[in-house]
């Protein structure tokens, strides 16, 4: 017998933009589902800690869909995955609601959700507690507002004043300032570069001194170590510097670095396991899918900002295995 010794790697996600990524308190890892690639929209489900990618086998996936919003549901061991397109680009949008528990999905049927949509800004508010979902667009180029909340039962529709109807914002729960604080988005028209606070149930807009650039289709997570949140506003030219904004007690801070995801929009991030900063993965580059020969310009590596830096984050280890054989 011949025993042959050869390298091994986990696998990983593929090349895409517009996944959804979001922590998942019950087992510690960040859970990726869904966004779309060269070749379409993927309806698997990964999940990524310290060790590296697991391809997840739930006996239940939800649909091939990207451009849709996850959270987690605060007070409960479960994701909330809400809305999506099944294709590249324009497309008929969903409005289903799933839920995931750690190990497979479940569609739930709720008596009243918000009309089907993509690109929704959605993000878990421990502070009241509910997931708070705003805007997105039908994909027939009609713009949405309005706040819904998914309490882990039902939704509902929240009342009152509220930022104007946008699509692709970006929404994050901040603990200095508890919270959840939306940033751009596009209105139809132009991007916008307004911040408003969801707090107590209510809509009040931030007038920070300074701001990022105005930005559509971009990504932002809580750091609960730096007790803020963090804008992935993407590189403002191709080999421009990765554009990097810190929220905290309502003021934003710039950050450059030349290091850090190449992607400008349709990032995906969440908090990092144990909640030591934030990662994000894949995107879209800003000349229109151009970057790496063979990607399509789609990103597959995954970064992590903590300490005031990014870093490529470990994909997995390489491992041996051992094969058997006769000659």
């Amino acid at each position: 017998a011949l025993v042959q010794l050869g390298l091994w790697r986990r696998p990983a996600p593929a090349a895409r933009a517009g996944a959804a990524l979001a922590l998942d308190a019950a087992t510690g890892r960040d859970i990726l589902v869904g966004g779309c690639g060269a070749l379409g929209c993927d309806g698997g489900t990964w999940a990524w800690s310290a060790g590296g990618w697991r391809h997840l086998d739930p006996a239940t996936n939800p649909p091939a869909v990207g451009y849709a919003g996850l959270a987690p549901v605060p007070g409960s061991s479960r994701l909330v995955l809400f809305g999506g397109a099944g294709a590249l680009g324009a497309g008929p949008t969903q409005g289903a609601t799933w839920l995931f528990d750690g190990h497979t999905w479940r569609r739930a049927h709720p008596a009243a959700a918000p009309p089907p949509r993509r690109f929704a800004a959605m993000a878990a508010d421990p502070a009241i507690p509910a997931v708070v979902l705003f805007g997105g667009d039908d994909g027939r180029g009609h713009v949405l507002g309005g706040t819904w909340l998914w309490n882990g039962r039902s939704w509902r529709r929240a009342g009152g004043p509220g930022p104007s109807p946008r699509t692709g914002a970006a929404l994050a729960f901040d603990p200095s300032l508890d919270g959840v604080v939306l940033f751009g988005g596009n209105d139809g028209q132009r991007r916008l570069g307004d911040t408003w606070l969801f707090v107590a149930g209510h809509w009040r807009q931030l007038h920070p001194r300074r701001s990022p650039p105005a930005r559509a289709y971009v990504a932002m997570a809580t750091d609960p170590q730096a007790r803020g949140v963090v804008l992935l506003a993407g590189p403002a030219t191709p080999r421009g510097p990765v554009g990097t904004w810190t929220l905290t007690r309502g003021s934003w801070t710039p950050h450059r670095t030349h290091l850090g995801p190449p992607a400008a929009t349709l990032t995906a991030c969440a908090t990092a396991p144990a909640g030591r900063g934030i990662v994000c993965f894949g995107g879209a580059t800003p000349t229109g899918y151009a970057f790496g020969a063979g990607s399509g310009g789609f990103g597959r590596r995954l970064w992590r900002w903590a300490g005031g830096r990014w870093t490529p984050a470990a994909a997995g280890a390489a491992g041996v295995v051992a094969r058997t054989g006769d000659r």
